[in-house]
This record gives structure tokens, sequence and C-alpha cells, in this order.
């Protein structure tokens, strides 16, 4: 019983009190914060303050942080780096392969199949960098990084992904983490060039005219190295 008695007197206090007003016509709210008393009853009221705020934040989002980018089960093989914090970010690895692509109506490309080649991705909640390699095999940290040879990349390796809404849960597991980038990359349409410049050594709308629906592989040597390795992604 002894054991146990520090279970027992483990009581919780109230140490604070919050109250939200809310004005309906003008769907306003104003929030309150009590202090409590040695009797458990609400003193000294007082608009909720900024350090109040963010602190009761944490709290409600400690456990969904805990649980950002974590596995549900072993860690996935292409998964290069993981930065589980609340604005952490994932850093993977996609083989060739061959995949829908979907273009804009001003670009004389059709949509559909064709090879890519190997990617690096690297995500956050709300930005996703893609870049292309040329090496086979796991990527290592020197391994040299090119320009994606798509549209709407910034010269970073940033994606502008238009009008694509992104929702990543704060307890977003790694898994679907990944799913949902991968699929809003591919679900969105590749229309322009930021730049003005092509992200291959070629013209870039002849080379997916030439891969779109050709079963053609794609010509590795066309990408241009954009002066980075997998080690600047991660420092």
């Amino acid at each position: 019983m002894n054991n146990i008695a520090h279970l027992l007197d483990n009581t919780f206090r109230p140490v604070k009190a919050i109250v939200v007003f809310n004005a309906p016509r003008t769907e306003q709210y104003y929030i309150e914060s009590y202090d409590m008393d040695a009797n458990g009853q609400p003193i000294n009221a007082h608009p909720l303050s900024v350090n109040e705020g963010n602190a009761l934040s944490a709290v409600l989002c400690s456990e969904h942080v805990q649980h950002f980018l974590s596995s549900k089960g072993l860690i996935p093989e292409n998964v290069l780096f993981i930065d589980p914090g609340a604005s952490g970010c994932a850093i993977w690895h996609t083989p060739e392969m061959e995949h829908e692509v979907l273009f804009g109506a001003d670009l004389p490309i059709e949509d559909g199949k064709a090879y890519l080649p190997q990617m690096i991705w690297k995500a956050s909640k709300n930005k996703l960098e893609v870049h292309a390699i040329s090496a086979k095999g796991r990527p290592a940290l020197d391994t040299t990084l090119y320009y994606a040879p798509f549209f709407n990349m910034e010269p970073d390796g940033k994606v502008c992904m238009g009008n694509v809404s992104i929702e990543i849960e704060p307890g977003c597991s790694l898994e679907e983490f990944i799913g949902k980038w991968q699929n809003y990359f591919f679900h969105s349409t590749f229309s322009h060039l930021l730049t003005g410049i092509s992200p291959v050594k070629i013209n870039v709308v002849e080379l997916w005219q030439n891969l779109v629906g050709k079963n053609k592989r794609f010509p590795v040597g066309t990408l241009k190295k954009n002066g980075k390795t997998l080690k600047d992604l991660i420092s």
C-alpha cells in the first residue's frame, strides 16, 4: 500500500481558468484568463496574454508534436532524414519510375505517363523541395543534386504548388506525410517556367513531348547540376 501512496496523492488542482466570450452578430471572440486561489476559486480576471496563449498552444499541441513524422512501423528504406519537431521535415528518395504527369493547357504537351529520373524530396508541413539525381543506389551525403526537370520550380528546388490545397495534420505519420506530398506534387499542373530558364540542358518542352506516352527512359544526361549535394539539404 505504501508503494502506491504517492500515486493516490498525485491530485490535479486547478491553477488557471479560461473563459471564451462570443459576440454572435460579429463572430468575434474575447478570451479572459483567471488565476485560481487556494480554494480553487477564480481570481484576478484579465485578458489572455500572448505568453499564456503560447503556453496553452504548446500543451494542446504537445501530443501531436510527439507523433508528427513518427513511423507506423519500420522506417521506410527510402527515407534519408527525419526532423520530427513541430516545424520539422523529412527527406526521402524515389527511384526512376513511370508516373502520370499533368500539364497546363497553354503548353503543347499532352497529359500522360512518362518515365521520371530518381528524385530527392524534402518537405515540411507547408513547403516542398524536389531535386533530381543520376547516381544509382541509395543516395549518400556527397550525392550530387540536379535541377528537377519540371515546370513550376524555383532555382533552389522549391515547388510552386499553385492553387493546390496543402493539408498536413500536426500528428501526421511519416508514411502519410510522404504519400500526401507526392500526391500533391503529381496532382498539380505543370504550367510554366518560373525563371524562364530551362532546368535541363535541352528544350524542356521538347523533352516532355518526347517522353509522355512514349515508354522511353528518362535521359539522365540532360539533367543540369545545381551545385548542391544531399548534405546541403540536411545542413
